[in-house]
């Protein structure tokens, strides 16, 4: 893989050519493909056409694909069954109120079990 270039229109570049970093905003010098701080990787390679991109930017430059997947994406990986955002925060609810009530009873003084 050859030396990425940063793009003047790009969200990577900064001062002086400098790359900044996605994770700590530390500057790097151009040519670096790690940051010098975290050592976080500074660009991205395009799933579909094989660009490289700062990772700071949203989409690639060449294709105008996204490059980074969304938290939906993140969860859910190929070929697994979806999950409603309503059934997770029911379920949350549920857990909730079911802690509630054990706190309930534990400091109330109340003897329910025994």
């Amino acid at each position: 893989m050859s030396d990425p270039q940063v793009q003047s229109h790009g969200g990577g570049a900064g001062p002086a050519g400098t790359v900044a970093c996605a994770k700590c905003s530390h500057p790097n010098p151009p040519g670096a493909q790690r940051c010098e701080r975290c050592r976080g990787h500074l660009f991205i390679v395009c799933r579909d056409c094989g660009a490289t991109n700062p990772r700071t930017g949203p989409r690639c430059h060449q294709c105008n694909r996204r490059l980074h997947r969304s938290i939906g994406e993140k969860l859910n990986p190929v070929g697994a069954k979806s999950v409603s955002m309503r059934w997770v925060f029911v379920m949350i609810a549920v857990l909730l109120l079911v802690l509630a009530l054990w706190v309930l009873v534990q400091f109330s003084g109340l003897r329910i079990f025994d």
